[in-house]
């Protein structure tokens, strides 16, 4: 008589999407590596406190809930840390794990707190990239100044790439206070939704909008063509903002206070279509001085598609590199390798590779 196959064999004969294969993988992870790659939040403490809250959420988590903050509530057993808007303070992320993931992190401020977590608006204030090489350390993160005085929620993320066809989502929220001098309101900041403007959530769910962790051109900052993928920050000349500011490879289409009433819907990787907001051409360039450019090359120096001269992006050839552009001094130019003397030429150290990819 034939026997019929155990039912677990039956599992593997099934058409598995990407939530199948995460489960699937994520279980063996478990069994397999105590999941010493799985991390949390720790400092600020989150509102899970010293839960164990390590485990990814799954590749379709983007446009949920709990991808905004796992838990819809301030803990009131979390003390909530006061952080002075305009100076430094640390986050810490590792909770038990011994490495991390490769992937790139980054930190929200939101002063919704009353609202439900679909609703919630946020702006972004810092981007860590490769943020696995600072593991279980105290990570620095300043504070800008802009930001308004009062209660507030931190949301820390990291996506994980080291899947390749499908990414792992690590968030945790934290309750905080911030104490502060500015009298800009939080309505008037260009705030957004994590999951949902309009259907479409701040980050790009497809992994091709993101870096290719294990190609040695993207594989840590620093390399020719790393960048990162989110939304832009509140202020793009701190925490590493730059990697995603206006016109970037990796710009989602969301924040930034250059891009308020943009109408611009640019995608990670393509070039943007309509005029936005978020660089400064009110003034033409003197002859010969450079800007980073996005769209033509070089053809559009002087144009909409390029940052002022003297921005940040425009300093240096590194710096416009890190932003995703080309450093051109004329319209048809060839563009700069070497930026000229009067302009910085101070290059970011890049991380020290210690930890083998995973």
């Amino acid at each position: 008589n034939t026997q019929e196959q155990p039912q677990a064999d039956c599992l593997w004969s099934q058409p598995i999407n990407a939530t199948m294969a995460f489960q699937l993988i994520a279980m063996t992870a478990m069994l397999l590596s105590g999941c010493e790659a799985h991390w949390k939040l720790t400092k600020p403490v989150p509102r899970s406190g010293n839960a164990y809250e390590n485990n990814p959420l799954p590749p379709d988590a983007n446009t949920q809930e709990d991808w905004v903050c796992r838990n819809p509530s301030p803990n009131p057993t979390v003390e909530r840390p006061t952080l002075v808007a305009g100076s430094t303070t640390t986050v810490v992320y590792g909770g038990g794990a011994t490495i991390g993931h490769v992937g790139d992190c980054s930190v929200y401020i939101s002063y919704d707190t009353g609202r439900d977590r679909r609703t919630m608006r946020w702006v972004k204030i810092a981007n860590l990239p490769d943020c696995r090489a600072q593991i279980n350390q105290d990570v620095p993160v300043r504070v800008p100044a802009v930001l308004p005085p009062g209660n507030a929620v931190l949301r820390w993320d990291q996506y994980a790439l080291h899947q390749g066809s499908f990414i792992e989502w690590f968030i945790q929220c934290a309750d905080i206070n911030i104490q502060s001098a500015s009298r800009q309101s939080w309505d008037s900041f260009n705030s957004f939704s994590m999951i949902d403007n309009n259907g479409v959530p701040a980050y790009p769910s497809d992994v091709s909008n993101y870096r290719s962790a294990y190609n040695q051109n993207q594989d840590a900052p620093g390399k020719p063509d790393f960048f990162m993928t989110g939304p832009a920050c509140v202020d793009d000349s701190i925490n590493q903002c730059a990697l995603t500011a206006l016109g970037t490879k990796g710009y989602s289409g969301f924040g930034g206070e250059g891009s308020r009433g943009s109408s611009s819907s640019t995608s990670p990787g393509s070039t943007p279509t309509t005029s936005t907001a978020g660089y400064d051409t009110t003034e033409g360039p003197s002859p010969g001085e450079p800007q980073c450019c996005y769209a033509y090359g070089c053809a559009s120096y002087g144009g909409e598609y390029c940052n002022a001269a003297g921005s940040w992006c425009s300093a240096s050839q590194s710096r416009c590199q890190s932003c995703g552009g080309t450093l051109c001094r004329a319209v048809d130019d060839t563009p700069l390798t070497t930026p000229p003397a009067s302009y910085t030429t101070t290059a970011s150290t890049p991380y020290v590779q210690c930890i083998p990819a995973i």
